[in-house]
């Protein structure tokens, strides 16, 4: 996907080799950055996810999980990790059940006092899909099945919602706008804004920004 190049260049920019990769799930970003050296902590509330992210590492990568949805995060958790990522629309659905402002506050509380954090995230979230389509049979019901083996628009959709409505566990969850503004505004006493960073719309996904921010 076309956000690889840029998680990338922010990893060799801040991280010294050393990147915690947040909702990781079967490691497409984790696979990439730890196959060009660099150390990497997984973290994703689900287990199963993490353990097909294992299953397809390399021999000698140097790869850690984390199975803690950001609400269980704990003091040191992420402490090491120079660059913290949420990719695609983690903190979208994330702060649709944790208010916004608590999210930076428990990534705050886990990381490392000169940590950078960078999220991606859409303001407006018209070019995203939000009837249930989940429903149709394009898309394998099994969460972990759609990662794996569903189509390419399926890496989106997961993102937005879980696939398997049958399971009190993971019934669907919808996206929730946030503009940078709010974003910058949320974050303020826990990190400091440094930057935007735009991701081109792509056959996968709709255009979003990468907000850089920095702990203080």
């Amino acid at each position: 996907m076309g956000d690889l190049p840029l998680w990338h260049s922010l990893t060799q920019e801040f991280a010294q080799g050393n990147v915690c990769e947040l909702g990781a799930g079967t490691g497409r970003i984790t696979h990439s950055l730890a196959s060009a050296g660099h150390r990497v902590l997984a973290v994703d509330s689900q287990g199963d996810l993490l353990a097909a992210l294992r299953s397809g590492l390399q021999p000698g990568s140097r790869v850690e999980t984390l199975a803690l949805g950001v609400e269980e995060l704990d003091h040191g958790d992420l402490v090491g990790f120079q660059l913290i990522i949420a990719p695609m629309l983690f903190v979208n659905l994330v702060c649709s059940a944790l208010p916004v402002g608590e999210f930076f506050k428990m990534i705050r509380q886990a990381c490392s006092p000169d940590a950078m954090l960078a999220l991606a995230s859409v303001g407006d979230l018209s070019p995203f899909e939000r009837t249930d389509s989940a429903q149709s049979s394009e898309y394998p019901q099994s969460y972990v099945s759609a990662l794996l083996e569903g189509p390419a628009p399926a890496h989106t959709l997961i993102h937005m919602r879980q696939l398997d409505p049958t399971t009190p566990a993971t019934s669907p969850e919808f996206l929730v706008p946030l503009p940078t503004a709010s974003l910058v505004e949320a974050a303020s006493g826990t990190f400091d804004f440094v930057r935007t960073e735009r991701l081109p719309q792509s056959n996968l996904s709709a255009g979003m920004d990468v907000i850089l921010f920095n702990a203080c």
